[in-house]
């Protein structure tokens, strides 16, 4: 068993575990490297001097008993390891950071929301224990679903393959070689990849002719007896393929477009919203924000559906039902913020059930008044499978309406089942009476935590946390 901010085995001598009083274990090395005492993992201060906090007898037990010096037949339950300053090997230790998906950086220890473990537990995590008698007994239906066995034979009968793995963003690249194509382990790769990847070959461009002799040209430039005697005219030129004048020039869809001022004139300046209308339906548009839903319903509906194709951030205040159906239906849109007024609340808040599992955003942030609850809670399990960050505005236990009052954030998010979630930020907003207190906030983080499905998520106060409100 490791610590978790510096990945080192618990022991009796520098890195005795000791007991925080907010339950958590830390290694006694670190708690006194550190500038600050509170608790790295959740922030709660203490007053003791290291050395005096309680020791984990239970845990040195269990390391001693266990034949490798490591726990067997007890697992502890994953901690978030947040940013603590170290003066030095603590800061230099390897690790994996669960928010980047990458190793870990020094940058990594020092930002809010990223969770640094040692590579044997984020292996422990992605691989758990079971993961592969699980997967045996796919086998047979993996071959079924195997739709097309000429690629399958040519991966097991080629030999050897140069391998070249891209991140579905262009951002990571492995490349290596397969060789042993008699190992079950690779066959089961190939048949793997044939089934669930739809690899498929790439046929080769045909080579470009060789080049003509010299000798060659010159023949072929001389002119022809039916040319002879005429005078030579001026050179005309050649005329391009019909490949080439099939072509037409492609426009690019506009990077940005904030229609704020356009969307509050209202129906009155019909032209220049038809303008804005016109731009992104023959471009389209991949950042679109400052879209208003409330004062003209209808074209901000209609900018919605002609830039639907494009559209990869949206930004919108006070959308209906129909609004939020039309962007849970864009095919390329990942980023998302909702912003609810008070004005927008009095019986027209929209409130509606989708699919789950339908959407693709990785990023949300629903603010102000936000959305019914029922209706957020439609809207995060449509995404559940891809949202990574999550921003919303609501309170802790208290007597307000929601959102500025819950005393049940975690059955909320327990439905929901955020898989990828990474990073929770609890906004308290300041513009509004919100139900917070530090205890009542502890606790719901706690919880929240707890229901989380992604091992190492961050979950935050932006008021104890002082976490800024993030750009869109």
């Amino acid at each position: 068993m490791d610590c978790n901010i510096c990945f080192e085995d618990f022991n009796q001598e520098s890195r005795i575990p000791k007991v925080l009083p907010c339950g958590h274990t830390i290694c006694l090395q670190c708690l006194l490297q550190s500038d600050r005492r509170e608790c790295p993992t959740c922030r709660r201060a203490f007053n003791s001097p290291p050395s005096l906090l309680p020791t984990n007898f239970v845990l040195l037990r269990l390391m001693e008993s266990a034949p490798d010096g490591g726990v067997s037949a007890v697992s502890c339950p994953p901690t978030t390891a947040a940013p603590l300053s170290l003066r030095h090997s603590a800061s230099e230790a390897p690790g994996w950071c669960s928010a980047c998906r990458a190793p870990a950086t020094p940058r990594c220890r020092d930002r809010d929301g990223h969770s640094v473990v040692s590579a044997k537990t984020a292996l422990s995590r992605h691989l758990p224990e079971g993961v592969l008698q699980r997967a045996a007994g796919q086998l047979e239906d993996l071959l079924r679903q195997c739709e097309e066995p000429l690629t399958l034979l040519t991966l097991l009968t080629a030999g050897a393959w140069d391998v070249t793995l891209r991140s579905h963003s262009g951002e990571r690249v492995m490349a290596g070689t397969v060789t042993d194509t008699d190992d079950p382990v690779i066959k089961l790769m190939w048949l793997a990849l044939a089934a669930r990847a739809g690899v498929s070959e790439i046929r080769p461009s045909a080579p470009p002719p060789p080049p003509q002799p010299e000798c060659e040209r010159e023949s072929a430039a001389a002119p022809t007896p039916s040319n002879a005697g005429r005078r030579p005219g001026p050179p005309t030129a050649p005329k391009p393929s019909a490949a080439v004048r099939k072509l037409s020039p492609v426009r690019l869809p506009l990077r940005m477009l904030d229609v704020d001022k356009v969307s509050n004139t209202g129906p009155n300046e019909w032209q220049e919203l038809k303008e804005v209308l016109a731009q992104v339906e023959a471009r389209g548009v991949s950042r679109l924000t400052g879209v208003s839903c409330s004062d003209d319903p209808d074209w901000s509906l209609r900018l919605l559906r002609v830039a639907a194709p494009t559209v990869v951030n949206l930004s919108l205040t006070n959308p209906s039902k129909a609004h939020i159906r039309e962007v849970l239906a864009m095919p390329r849109l990942t980023r998302l913020s909702v912003w609810s007024s008070e004005a927008a609340q009095h019986g027209t808040r929209p409130r509606l059930l989708l699919p789950p599992g339908e959407g693709a955003l990785r990023w949300l942030r629903v603010g102000g008044y936000g959305l019914p609850r029922a209706t957020l809670q439609s809207v995060l399990q449509a995404n559940s499978h891809t949202l990574q960050e999550l921003w919303l505005t609501v309170g802790t236990a208290g007597s307000e309406e929601w959102p500025w009052s819950c005393s049940d954030l975690h059955v909320l998010l327990k439905r929901c089942w955020l898989r990828e979630l990474t990073k929770l930020v609890l906004h308290r907003w300041d513009g509004y009476t919100s139900s917070h207190t530090d205890t009542d906030c502890y606790q719901q983080r706690i919880s929240v935590q707890e229901v989380l499905p992604r091992p190492g998520a961050a979950v935050l106060c932006s008021r104890c946390d002082v976490v800024d409100r993030e750009d869109f």
